[in-house]
């Protein structure tokens, strides 16, 4: 689908595994700011060259500490981080946003190839942020980074939805 804008609607849809992701609507503009977190240097790079072709500004730093100092000091669109990190990893960075009451706590969303884990789980349900489940498909991601940029919106006005993706799974808003 082509770029939305902050005027033109887009209508997001991928199949996965034989399953239809549901279409949604969304107004969210291109050229939003998204900083991606994430120890793993290819997987880094493949979120921002993904996002930069959808048109969005990505800044990527590949240690927690730094993602944390960013998050804090940056204005962020999105924030787009790992769960499992070495020094300081995606729960933490959470938990610092959260006792600061940063606004960018609300603008998180998870990658994780540790979906399988109750403490994982149990963190991802709690928090109530997006996330996506690696590994996962170039399309998965766009969906539900998409629909976490709109979430985001929705939070700062009040009323959120989030999104959910697992690998040959659906995404969910919730």
């Amino acid at each position: 689908p082509a770029p939305a804008t902050e005027s033109s609607p887009m209508t997001v849809s991928s199949t996965i595994v034989n399953r239809q992701i549901a279409p949604v609507t969304l107004r969210t503009g291109s050229g939003q700011r998204v900083l991606v977190v994430e120890d793993e240097p290819a997987v880094a790079h493949l979120i921002a060259d993904v996002l930069a072709e959808e048109g969005h500004k990505v800044e990527i730093v590949l240690d927690g500490r730094d993602g944390l100092d960013r998050a804090a000091n940056g204005n962020y669109a999105l924030i787009i981080c790992d769960l499992r990190m070495p020094h300081l990893d995606g729960r933490g960075i959470y938990r610092e946003l959260t006792a600061k009451g940063s606004p960018m706590r609300h603008r998180l969303m998870f990658v994780t190839g540790d979906t399988l884990a109750p403490h994982t789980l149990e963190f991802l349900e709690k928090s109530g942020l997006p996330f996506l489940a690696k590994p996962f498909l170039v399309e998965e991601l766009k969906a539900v980074v998409e629909q976490a940029l709109f979430a985001a919106e929705q939070s700062s006005r009040g009323t959120a939805r989030h999104a959910t993706a697992s690998a040959g799974g659906s995404t969910i808003l919730r």
